[in-house]
């Protein structure tokens, strides 16, 4: 009977440090290598986490696989989020390479079986995110975002609604300068 209190306690224990269940919300491809990005909602027992409600981190497929958190430098320049507005329900948050363009993400479930789904105007229309594949080009420290292709969630048809994001610096830029000659 000890050994079962004693291993109850640990257990316990272990859950409790492990920290907040996650749920996944969509991924992030990019033309640069197979590393992914993954964006997964915190959830309480009451729904999303309001303090630090949406939690980001690679998967290192290029490598072995294993899970690496992004650096400061990635958070603020790259790949990073701006949470806008937290509730248990919902939380509003941009990313960094569709700026300007907001992800919702929606409690789903009743208390105690709480989940989470994003969601985001795809082609006017709003649907559930899936995943973003980024096209990017290297040169100086950062690579540059040329485009973004957006993935809604593939609907009862098993069609999947695709948007292409050109990001408003590159658009400027593509705008104004000559064109090529052949």
């Amino acid at each position: 009977m000890k050994t079962a209190i004693a291993f109850l306690a640990l257990s316990t224990v272990v859950f409790a440090s492990s920290g907040p269940p996650t749920v996944s919300l969509f991924t992030i491809k990019r033309t640069e290598n197979a590393n992914e990005l993954h964006y997964e909602a915190r959830l309480n027992p009451k729904g999303l986490a309001t303090k630090d409600p949406i939690e980001v981190y690679w998967r290192m497929k290029a490598e072995d696989g294993h899970r690496e958190e992004l650096n400061e430098i990635e958070k603020q320049m790259v790949y990073g989020i701006k949470v806008l507005k937290t509730t248990p329900a919902e939380v509003t948050f941009t990313l960094r390479p569709v700026k300007g363009r907001p992800i919702v993400v929606r409690r789903q479930g009743a208390a105690g079986a709480y989940g989470a789904k994003a969601f985001m105007t795809i082609n006017n229309k709003e649907q559930e995110l899936d995943r973003l594949f980024i096209t990017t080009e290297s040169s100086g420290i950062f690579p540059k975002v040329l485009k973004v292709e957006i993935f809604a969630r593939p609907s009862v048809n098993g069609i999947a609604d695709i948007e292409t994001f050109i990001p408003p610096e590159r658009a400027r830029a593509n705008a104004s300068s000559p064109p090529k000659k052949e």
